[in-house]
């Protein structure tokens, strides 16, 4: 399994992807353990290390495309935001590409590292929200594309529960 997801510091799930995909049923168990964790209905987030991933084909980033008008579907959204933090200006690439035609379902940014940043090393992925606080101009950023549905959903729970309406603000 190319994939290996890490939970131990829940809500944060860390996702180490290393070498190369396996073949069709490696990446669909990859969407698979993914997906399942919408099934705890807790918000997460993840840390994708892809430093040492390969070089992936593009036609899995197009599948990945798929996979996440997938998840935009779901409602609510338990995804906070996602970092990824990559080496290779392929891999930085391909999630261009792939955001260019499917935006994310929550924010996302990318921390590039580059062979020379051996600070990097010594704090750790998991450590990567905190250098995000302390410092967000290394990261670009993407933003998500939220859904209509879902802000009709958000606006009627607030209405509901005696908020201010969104347009209210």
């Amino acid at each position: 399994m190319f994939a290996k997801f890490n939970y131990t510091m829940w809500p944060t799930v860390s996702i180490n992807l290393e070498g190369p995909i396996g073949g069709e049923d490696d990446f669909n168990l990859f969407l698979f353990q993914w997906e399942n964790l919408y099934e705890r209905k807790e918000s997460f987030k993840l840390i994708f290390d892809v430093r040492k991933f390969g070089m992936p084909s593009p036609y899995y980033a197009v599948k990945m495309t798929v996979f996440i008008e997938k998840l935009r579907r779901k409602y609510p959204q338990y995804l906070e935001k996602s970092i990824i933090i990559l080496n290779s200006g392929y891999i930085k690439y391909l999630i261009n590409f792939m955001f260019l035609i499917q935006p994310p379902v929550a924010p996302v940014y990318t921390y590039y590292v580059s062979s020379s940043d051996a600070e990097f090393d010594s704090i750790g992925p998991m450590n990567a929200y905190e250098r995000l606080a302390e410092d967000s101009s290394k990261f670009t950023y993407f933003k998500p594309k939220i859904p209509a549905g879902h802000l009709r959903r958000m606006e009627e729970k607030r209405i509901a529960s005696g908020g201010l309406l969104l347009a209210d603000k």
